[in-house]
């Protein structure tokens, strides 16, 4: 049963909307969520916002009692906080994932898709065995960790997944949590790839690889979720994590709130923004491949898909003749250097599509397509969606305007 909040009236047309922003703002996730916020607030009039003075970015909940607030963005991690919110008798929108059973207004990441898009990596670069790493009782790790299955076993590969997790229970500790995470990465075989739900759980996942004498990316390669930079950059080595396209997650909460605040319902209760990409760094820069030959080629390909290439141009790199080639790809990867190069140009127009605001002929001529219906033709056939729709869904966050916004507490 969902549990919406209360919306007795919409707001008076003239009236500065108060909103109450309950992020914590020293985390990358929380950061990333008020810039969207601000940035739709800024392009669809003027909001006020309140919020706590601290890095914590929050206010406890009796002093947001005591406000006059139209509306409360948040990251609600638990039943009693959403209920405390709901009773305030306004419109609440939420951005966190903690929840098992999301029953209220929200705007989250796509776990679904965050868990295939990994799976779909590892297998691309040639892994055949797999490992997760997941956080018992949250619902961001639960769904990440079902996406990573159902792409698995849709591949046939199910039976290679190891699974760990880490439980924030009473009397956890950061030292029991890497005894038992230890000797977990010591137990896989190898080489193998490991996912984690966020990039704080791929930190401990690559410490206990290192513990263990597993090294990266060289018997494991190692992939986190949010780009938290400064997570990802002082992880050694540096961590490859999936962009989450978290200022989206905020910009579209703001407009569901927006839409909330004037007597509108919340329809769906829960949208899911699709993930921008996978931002790669060393712990995940090794294929898994024994064939060398097709090693090489599927690196050209990934370094020069952008170009007019084709199967003749990877020959003249790679020594081999052509139907050798096309048996070894489908051996070790399930599909023709052909079929490589149309996907690893799909995935740049993807990019392209979702991080700039380029025309269909720019993106096409950048991602290797000679013309827009070309690129059309095989993003429909590959995502089944085409450009556009990929475009509308994936969305992309401008830049916040520098215009001053009024702000208390």
């Amino acid at each position: 049963m969902s549990r919406s909040a209360p919306t007795p009236g919409a707001i008076p047309p003239k009236k500065v909307p108060r909103v109450v922003l309950q992020l914590p703002l020293d985390i990358t996730y929380g950061r990333d969520i008020a810039i969207g916020i601000a940035t739709y607030a800024r392009s669809h009039g003027r909001w006020s916002f309140a919020r706590g003075a601290g890095s914590s970015g929050t206010l406890p909940i009796p002093w947001v009692e005591d406000l006059r607030q139209d509306g409360i963005i948040g990251l609600i991690y638990g039943p009693d906080v959403r209920d405390k919110y709901l009773s305030l008798g306004v419109p609440v929108v939420n951005c966190s994932g903690r929840l098992v059973d999301v029953d209220v207004p929200s705007v989250l990441p796509d776990d679904d898709a965050i868990g295939r898009m990994a799976a779909s990596h590892f297998i691309d670069l040639g892994y055949r065995t797999f490992g997760y790493v997941g956080v018992r009782g949250f619902g961001f790790s639960v769904r990440r960790g079902a996406g990573f299955r159902s792409a698995l076993s849709e591949a046939g590969l199910d039976g290679h997944l190891h699974e760990s997790a880490i439980d924030y229970a009473p009397g956890w500790s950061y030292e029991g949590q890497q005894t038992g995470l230890t000797e977990w990465a010591k137990s896989l075989p190898k080489p193998v790839a490991i996912f984690a739900p966020n990039d704080q759980v791929a930190a401990h996942a690559s410490d206990a690889c290192r513990r263990a004498g597993v090294m990266i990316p060289e018997d494991a390669i190692l992939l986190g979720v949010d780009n938290d930079v400064p997570v990802c950059e002082f992880s050694d080595p540096p961590l490859s994590s999936i962009d989450s396209n978290i200022q989206v997650v905020g910009y579209r909460a703001a407009a569901m709130l927006d839409r909330l605040m004037h007597g509108e319902k919340a329809d769906p209760l829960v949208e899911v923004v699709p993930p921008r990409g996978i931002v790669a760094r060393r712990s995940s820069d090794a294929m898994a491949l024994d064939d060398k030959e097709v090693a090489a080629a599927i690196r050209f390909i990934r370094e020069n898909a952008h170009r007019d290439i084709d199967v003749e141009t990877i020959l003249s790199e790679v020594p081999i003749n052509r139907r050798s080639l096309e048996r070894r790809f489908r051996r070790s990867l399930g599909r023709t250097p052909a079929a490589e190069i149309r996907r690893c140009r799909i995935e740049l127009a993807k990019k392209l599509l979702a991080e700039t605001d380029k025309s269909m002929s720019e993106i096409a001529r950048a991602s290797g397509f000679l013309y827009p219906q070309h690129l059309a033709s095989a993003f429909l056939q590959i995502t089944g969606m085409t450009p556009s729709d990929y475009r509308q869904r994936a969305g992309s966050t401008p830049k916040p305007a520098s215009v001053s916004t009024r702000r208390s507490q």
